[in-house]
């Protein structure tokens, strides 16, 4: 094992992140600055794979305060922290794309977990669930840090249950899906990334497609993604859902995989995505 700032990490491997440090501008090949303004650190010996999909090389890395300025030949300045990376491989941090750490990054929030793997940004609001308003969230990280970078999803469950409540297990009229998308506006103003839904559970299950497609557009008029859980497991369910429903707007996709599929099919302008259609009951 290798012992780098506190953290252990796997022998032959080496994650940047795991530092603390966030990947910026990332110049080519050049020598350190005359004068640094500032203690630099630098990585020196490692093998580096820098996330370009580029063969792994022998290079060096400084990083000047939170950013990684040089990745090439950088010989260390005088005052500058030297981090020997021989016979270790360095990387950017890693993103964890599908996180539901949210639920416990308050209460754990040196995320030994995801740190301990070079993982130095999570996504959460997965699958449907999310914190709400996503502005206090957010503030409240602000107040109280955690050892990764969050990002998260509004979730289509969350907000569902804002606007029916108890009353879920049917299809939302036209006037709560106007209230539905109101809310998703307020929450991707407020950072989120996107919309999640998690269609194989309550109260997900029940919606239309015409209610996901409408809030997935939402998303996209603010450059959001939409990610889903896809009805695939309540087998039960699914045998009742024998219809499909296909929507695609501008030419793009919008939807879930459909629930026999678990592999998803490549994207394509004349190949819209489908939904499976809910029947709106439920043992």
């Amino acid at each position: 094992m290798s012992r780098i700032r506190g953290l252990l990490l796997p022998a032959g491997v080496l994650v940047s992140a795991v530092l603390g440090l966030a990947a910026g501008d990332v110049t080519g090949d050049s020598a350190p600055p005359a004068a640094a303004t500032s203690r630099a650190t630098i990585i020196v010996g490692a093998t580096v794979l820098d996330g370009t999909g580029a063969r792994g090389r022998h290079a060096s890395v400084r990083i000047e305060g939170d950013r990684i300025a040089t990745v090439g030949r950088a010989a260390p300045a005088p005052g500058d922290e030297v981090v020997d990376g021989s016979g270790l491989v360095l990387a950017p941090g890693f993103i964890d794309t599908h996180s539901h750490g949210d639920g416990q990054i308050f209460d754990i929030p040196d995320a030994l977990a995801d740190t301990s793997q070079g993982i130095t940004t999570i996504v959460v609001g997965q699958d449907g669930s999310s914190y709400a308003p996503l502005e206090r969230f957010f503030r409240r990280l602000e107040r109280h840090p955690a050892a990764v970078n969050v990002a998260s999803y509004a979730g289509h469950g969350t907000i569902r249950d804002k606007v029916l409540g108890d009353d879920f297990r049917r299809h939302a009229t036209p006037a709560e899906i106007d209230k539905m998308q109101r809310l998703l506006e307020k929450e991707m103003r407020a950072g989120a990334v996107g919309l999640s839904s998690g269609l194989e559970y309550d109260p997900g299950i029940y919606s239309a497609p015409e209610e996901v497609v409408a809030l997935a557009k939402t998303a996209a008029s603010f450059g959001g993604r939409y990610i889903s859980h896809i009805r695939s497991e309540d087998r039960y369910f699914w045998k009742r859902t024998p219809s499909w429903r296909c929507a695609a707007t501008g030419g793009r996709a919008v939807g879930c995989w459909p629930a026999s599929s678990r592999r998803a099919p490549r994207a394509s302008t004349s190949r819209p995505t489908c939904i499976p259609t809910s029947t709106g009951s439920r043992p």
